[in-house]
C-alpha cells in the first residue's frame, strides 16, 4: 500500500503561472491542482506541515484546501528564496485568519475545490491573489448582489470581449478579493466590496481597475486607484492578483 507522501504525489499537480503586472514585471503563482476525495488529515504529518486545531476540527474539504493552500505557499518561499529553516516552519495565521509569513517576505494564499496557489516575495509591500472558479448562472444574481452595485453591472454587460457575462462577474469579485488581501497588511481591518468600484476594465488585456470609494486609512485613501490584472485557467478558473511595491499617494497608480 502506497504511503501517504507517495499518495500525495499522486493525486496533485504542480506548476507556476506568471500573473503579468506592469513595467515588465511579473508574479510568479505557484499552483497545484488536486484531487479532495484522496485527502486525509494524515497528509499533514506526511508532509511536515503543522495542522492548526481550528482545520483540525473542520470538514474534509476545508482541510483539503488549508493543506494544499499551505503547501503551495511553502514552494513560493522556496521559489523566493526563503532560508529552508522558514520554509519548513510553514505560514502562521494570525488574529484575523490572515496568514503570517517570514519577516520581510509577503505573500498571498488562495483556494477553491480542486485549486490552491501563493504568491511570496521581498520585493512588495502588499500582494493579494484570489482564484474562483466561475459563477453560475444560477448564483449571479446573489453575486452582483453582494459584491457590485448598479453602474458596475452595467459597465460589464457593456463590455465586449472573448469572456461571458458570468466571467466578467467572476472577475470583478476575484479582484475586490485579491485588493482586500494585497490592503491588509497596512489596513489591517475587514472592508466591503463596497468599498472599491470598478472603474475600468480590458478584456482583451486582461487589466482592470478599481477606485476606492471609501477612505480605509493613510495610504489607501478614497479616490486611490488600483490596477490588477486577471486570466483564465484551465478548468474553468479565474485568477486576479496585484502587488504593491509601496504605499503610494492619492490618485498614484501601484501594482
Amino acid at each position: 500500500m502506497a504511503t501517504p507522501l507517495e499518495q500525495l504525489a499522486a493525486f496533485r499537480s504542480a506548476s507556476v503561472h506568471h500573473m503579468e503586472l506592469t513595467e515588465g514585471r511579473s508574479l510568479a503563482l505557484s499552483v497545484l491542482r488536486f484531487d479532495e476525495a484522496m485527502f486525509t488529515s494524515a497528509h499533514f504529518t506526511a508532509a511536515r506541515l503543522p495542522c492548526p486545531d481550528s482545520i483540525a476540527r473542520s470538514v474534509r474539504k476545508r482541510q483539503a484546501e488549508f493543506f494544499f493552500g499551505r503547501l503551495a505557499a511553502r514552494q513560493a518561499m522556496a521559489r523566493a528564496g526563503v532560508e529552508q529553516q522558514l520554509v519548513s516552519a510553514g505560514v502562521g495565521i494570525g488574529r484575523s485568519r490572515e496568514p503570517l509569513w517570514p519577516a520581510g517576505l509577503v505573500g498571498s494564499i488562495s483556494h477553491t475545490t480542486g485549486i490552491a496557489m501563493a504568491a511570496a516575495s521581498p520585493s512588495y509591500s502588499g500582494i493579494g491573489i484570489d482564484v474562483e472558479r466561475v459563477i453560475s448562472h444560477e448564483t449571479r444574481a446573489a453575486v452582483l448582489q453582494l459584491t457590485m452595485d448598479g453602474a458596475e453591472t452595467r459597465m460589464l454587460e457593456r463590455c465586449s470581449g472573448p469572456m461571458s457575462l458570468d466571467e466578467r462577474i467572476t472577475v470583478v469579485f476575484s479582484a475586490k478579493e485579491s485588493l482586500f488581501k494585497a490592503a491588509f497588511s497596512s489596513v489591517k481591518r475587514y472592508f466591503d466590496f463596497s468599498a472599491a468600484r470598478l472603474s475600468s476594465l480590458d478584456l482583451q488585456s486582461g487589466r482592470l481597475e478599481l477606485t476606492l470609494v471609501e477612505p480605509l486609512n493613510q495610504e489607501f485613501a478614497r479616490g486611490r486607484r488600483c490596477e490588477l490584472t486577471f486570466a483564465s485557467l484551465e478548468g474553468g478558473f479565474i485568477v486576479t492578483a496585484c502587488a504593491f511595491r509601496n504605499f503610494p499617494r492619492l490618485g498614484e497608480v501601484a501594482v
